[in-house]
């Protein structure tokens, strides 16, 4: 990205340009770094769970500052946690690298995010408490919720997205998390 002076305006203001339509940036930030190649994201499907059963995935940042968003969706309802420094004695299975946003860079992510942890203790800092109606039993149609405003994580310190099945049925839960650095 490069920058430029306005005329009439001191040189310690400079407005960025987008180096691919060399036009001025009018775009939020979340776009901006995907366009730096430094916006990323990753989510896992956790297939037929079992009612009162949690789906999970860990978010660790090494070296890194991230700005993450946070969705879920649920084939009924749901119960969503977002737990900051709690205690898991294994991280999980690993999840694939996470993947950048820009397909034309190959920057990579200081985030780890595994799923399928193992919790030890939910005593952590409660980020988020969220209900998703999305139904019960053979009635469920699904729901979802999503957050758009970001959350900056602390570097070397766990996370926890946590999504419980209440809705008295085996149903899926997905999980997706998009984030800069």
């Amino acid at each position: 990205m490069e920058s430029v002076s306005i005329r009439g305006v001191t040189n310690s203001t400079r407005v960025k340009v987008d180096t691919l339509s060399e036009s001025l940036r009018m775009i939020d930030v979340f776009h901006s770094e995907v366009h730096e190649g430094k916006g990323f994201g990753i989510s896992h499907f956790f297939s037929a769970v079992a009612d009162k059963t949690t789906a999970q995935m860990l978010v660790r940042a090494h070296g890194v500052t991230p700005h993450i968003e946070i969705s879920v969706g649920a084939g009924g309802d749901a119960y969503v946690l977002f737990m900051q420094g709690l205690t898991a004695s294994g991280a999980g299975t690993t999840k694939s690298a996470p993947v950048n946003r820009n397909r034309t860079s190959s920057n990579t992510s200081g985030v780890s995010v595994f799923h399928t942890p193992v919790v030890t203790t939910y005593s952590g800092t409660t980020l988020i408490s969220n209900y998703i109606p999305g139904g019960a039993r053979n009635s469920a149609g699904g729901g979802s919720m999503g957050e758009r405003n970001e959350w900056v994580l602390k570097n070397g310190t766990t996370y926890v997205i946590a999504v419980r099945n209440i809705a008295g049925s085996t149903k899926n839960i997905a999980i997706q998390t998009s984030w800069y650095e």
